[in-house]
This record gives C-alpha cells, sequence and structure tokens, in this order.
C-alpha cells in the first residue's frame, strides 16, 4: 500500500489493499491490527464514489473482529451501522 500512496490516482488500490491485510491479519488473530486496518479501509473507500459494499465489507469485519475480542457492545455498534 504505502507504495501505492506515492502514485497518482490509486486511493481504491489502497483500499483494497488495507481491506486484504485486515482480512489477513484478523485470520491470523491479530483482531487489534485488523480493526485498524480495516477502520483505514472504510475512510478511504468513503471517499470513493460506489464503493457502499466495499464499506460494509469493512464494518462486517471489523465488527466479527470485536466480537472475536470480546468486544460485544462494539462489535454491535459496527455491524448494526
Amino acid at each position: 500500500r504505502a507504495l501505492y500512496a506515492t502514485l497518482p490516482d490509486t486511493r481504491r488500490i489502497q483500499a483494497h489493499c488495507l481491506l486484504n491485510t485486515g482480512t489477513a491479519l484478523d485470520s491470523m488473530g491479530e483482531y487489534a491490527a485488523a480493526i485498524e486496518r480495516l477502520d483505514a479501509a472504510r475512510a478511504l473507500y468513503a471517499t470513493l464514489p460506489d464503493t457502499q459494499q466495499a464499506q460494509a465489507r469493512c464494518l462486517r469485519s471489523a465488527g466479527l473482529a470485536l466480537d472475536s475480542m470480546g468486544e460485544y457492545a462494539a462489535a454491535i455498534e459496527r455491524l448494526d451501522a
């Protein structure tokens, strides 16, 4: 992602990288790091048109990671967003 950040018009690709990294970190049990990446991906997607589905995927994945951490209220908040 860092390399893409130096190139013009790559916000969508950067967001995809963050989402994929977040998903991988979640699979490894690195929930806090996963949530950080997923939140960053969602914020980046929010600046782009036609990314509602990707934003929803970020919220769902972050909610499931929070659930895995036992942060149930925060998980519900993400899943209801």
